[in-house]
């Protein structure tokens, strides 16, 4: 959400700068406004008109990030909750019996660790397999030495 609030404060501090920018040059043309032909009004209406096309590439540039970043962060989000289901389901675990049985339980996360275990595989070996960090793997073993 932070995020999201600073890259619109971003934006209207880009349009305020664009209507600074805008206003300045307005000033100018006043200033010049006793020698003002219709050509200096046409090519005042064409920079005006190019600066709004511009502000307007510019915003939509800006959205598109927003929108990206936002996707990430939901991605991000998803990841750490599921980090947390498995995180729980290995902390739920209350009884601590030999490795052996422990291959036999009821989680199907731990369960397959310790088969793997039992096998020799390696802790990285192992993470790699079922796609979990090493730690969580050296958790639940530890948690079976227990």
């Amino acid at each position: 959400m932070n995020t999201f609030f600073i890259i619109n404060f971003l934006i209207i501090i880009v349009l305020l700068l664009l209507i600074l920018s805008l206003l300045m040059r307005v000033s100018k043309l006043e200033r010049k406004s006793v020698d003002v032909t219709a050509k200096d009004v046409a090519a005042f209406v064409e920079q005006m008109r190019e600066m709004i096309i511009e502000s307007e590439r510019a915003a939509e540039r800006l959205d598109a990030s927003i929108q990206d970043r936002e996707a990430a962060l939901e991605d991000l989000n998803d990841l750490v909750e599921n980090k947390l289901d498995r995180l729980n389901r290995i902390s739920a675990y209350e009884e601590t019996p030999s490795i052996e049985n422990l291959a036999l339980g009821d989680n199907p996360l731990q369960s397959e660790v310790y088969r793997l275990y039992l096998q020799g595989k390696s802790g990285i070996e192992i993470a790699k397999q079922l796609k979990i960090t090493l730690k969580e793997v050296n958790m639940i073993i530890n948690m079976g030495k227990e």
